[in-house]
């Protein structure tokens, strides 16, 4: 009997210990889900969102800021969001009480023609432009080939080698680029945050 740890157990062992879906869930890079149910959260935390993916996945629950920006796109009746898809990715940069923590983020929503541009409030006096993308449907391939590239995101150890990573994107679709486009610059942030 081998004891060797397995993929599968390295990824449990790093799984953080929540009851809702949080940046650390996705170190390995972007997921895309559908939403299946939108339940009533806390003062804190005011929508629950239940979400179907490969593995399973924990509720999201949305900051304000991206909450505002569900709510433009499907509309303020929770029973309409049932069924839209969304692209879910880390932001390292996320602040939480002026410290930054990492947040979950929205890069894709599928209910969009085209790029749309939101003014959203970040905090007291403080907006922030930001740019969600139409959720195209991808081939199998493309899909396999957006795990490889983020996987050598994630682990490049310095912007040189992000950088090297990031030349596969030449030459490959719109849609692509789309999804890998955040993944490249949250990593790229959080290696300039740490001088590498």
């Amino acid at each position: 009997m081998s004891d060797n740890l397995t993929r599968e157990e390295l990824l449990k062992a790093i799984e953080p210990r929540s009851d809702q879906l949080n940046s650390d869930d996705l170190i390995l890079g972007p997921i895309t889900v559908t939403i299946t149910k939108v339940r009533s959260g806390n003062a804190e935390q005011l929508a629950i969102i239940e979400i179907e993916g490969n593995p399973p996945r924990k509720p999201y629950k949305p900051c304000k800021t991206m909450l505002r920006i569900l709510v433009e796109v499907f509309r303020n009746d929770p029973e309409q969001w049932i069924g839209q898809r969304m692209t879910l990715y880390r932001d390292p940069g996320a602040t939480y009480g002026g410290h930054k923590v990492g947040g979950v983020r929205i890069s894709h929503l599928s209910g969009l023609d085209a790029p749309r541009t939101f003014v959203v409030t970040v905090s007291r006096g403080k907006t922030q432009e930001v740019t969600i993308q139409p959720l195209a449907s991808l081939t199998p391939e493309e899909q396999q080939f957006i795990e490889a590239v983020t996987h050598d995101f994630a682990t490049a150890a310095t912007l040189d080698i992000l950088q090297g990573h990031g030349k596969v994107l030449a030459g490959k679709s719109e849609p692509v680029r789309n999804v890998l486009r955040p993944v490249y610059a949250a990593r790229q942030k959080e290696l300039e945050s740490r001088g590498e």
